[in-house]
C-alpha cells in the first residue's frame, strides 16, 4: 500500500509539504524517514491527491476506485480537526494540536474500506486524545531540527494498522452478511429534526461501517464520501454519503 501525506506544523518555515512511503518496503523501519522526493513517481495518484488536498475544501473523507481493477484511493483531510474542536469547545486543558495532517492511501479496495470503517468508528466512539488515530498520528509525524520539513515514522503507521486489523476481527463477529452484488442501494444519511444522537450513530454503524466491513462490490466510482459542511457533486454519485456533523460527537 502507498501512503501519501500533505502536512504541516506550527513553526514550519515552508508550510504544507508532501511526503510518501510504500508500506511493503518499510515494515521494519522504526526511525523517522524522509521520502518526499519519491512522490512524483506516481503521477496519476498525485493528480487526484492534489485535486482534493489543494483545490477542494469542505470535505472529510473520499473513498473511490482508480483505474486499476480492485484498487482505489482513500483520502482523509484534517485529522487534527477533532482535537481542535474539542480544545476550543470543551476542555482548555487539552494540549492544542501542533500538526496539520492530510493523508491518502492507495491500494486494494478491501484494505482501504477497512481503514475507512475504522476511522469512522474511532471518530464516533472516542474523544480526542483518547482515540486510536489521534494517539498514533501524534507520533507518526515529527519536524526536522531546521524547521524546513517534517519526517514520517512509518513504524507508527504499521502499529496503527495492526490495531485496525485486530478491530476488524472483533467487528466481523457482530455483523450479519449482506448482499455481495453490484445492486447495493445507495445510502444518504441526513439529519432529521428531533433525531437523537443514538439513532444517528446506529445508522452510521449499520448502514456505513457494517457495509464497508462486508466488502461488497460497488458499481459506483465513488464508494464513500463524507462532507464537512459543503455539498459536492461526487456526494450524489457515491454509494454512501453523509456530512461529518451527522456523526460527530462534539456538536451534539
Amino acid at each position: 500500500m502507498l501512503v501519501y501525506t500533505y502536512c504541516s506544523y506550527k513553526g514550519s518555515l515552508n508550510g504544507y509539504q508532501y511526503s510518501f512511503f510504500d508500506t511493503s518496503k518499510n515494515k521494519d523501519t522504526f526511525q523517522p524517514v524522509e521520502s518526499m522526493e519519491s512522490v512524483d513517481n506516481h503521477i496519476e495518484n498525485m493528480d487526484i491527491i492534489r485535486k482534493w488536498f489543494e483545490n477542494r475544501h469542505g470535505w472529510k473523507l473520499v473513498l473511490k476506485k482508480n483505474n486499476v481493477p480492485g484498487e482505489g484511493i482513500l483520502l482523509v483531510s484534517r485529522l487534527e480537526e477533532e482535537t481542535g474542536i474539542y480544545y476550543k469547545e470543551n476542555d482548555k486543558s487539552v494540549p492544542e494540536q501542533k500538526f496539520f495532517i492530510n493523508i491518502a492511501f492507495v491500494g486494494h479496495l478491501k484494505t482501504l474500506t477497512l481503514i475507512a470503517a475504522h476511522y469512522i468508528h474511532d471518530l464516533m466512539d472516542s474523544r480526542p486524545y483518547s482515540s486510536v488515530w489521534t494517539g498514533h498520528m501524534e507520533k507518526f509525524l515529527d519536524k526536522t531540527p531546521d524547521n524546513e520539513k517534517y519526517q514520517l515514522n512509518t513504524a507508527e503507521w504499521n502499529s496503527l494498522f495492526d490495531k485496525i486489523k485486530e478491530w476488524e476481527k472483533e467487528e466481523h463477529n457482530k455483523i450479519m452478511p449482506s448482499r455481495q452484488d453490484n445492486n447495493l442501494i445507495p445510502v444518504r444519511l441526513k439529519r432529521l429534526p428531533g433525531e437523537r444522537c443514538r439513532k444517528r450513530r446506529e445508522n452510521v454503524k449499520n448502514k456505513i461501517i457494517n457495509r464497508l466491513l462486508q466488502y461488497p462490490k460497488y458499481k459506483e466510482e465513488y464508494i464513500l464520501f463524507i462532507g464537512n459542511g459543503r455539498h459536492f457533486e461526487e456526494m450524489s454519485k457515491a454509494n454512501m454519503a453523509f456530512d461529518i456533523s451527522y456523526a460527530r460527537n462534539h456538536y451534539i
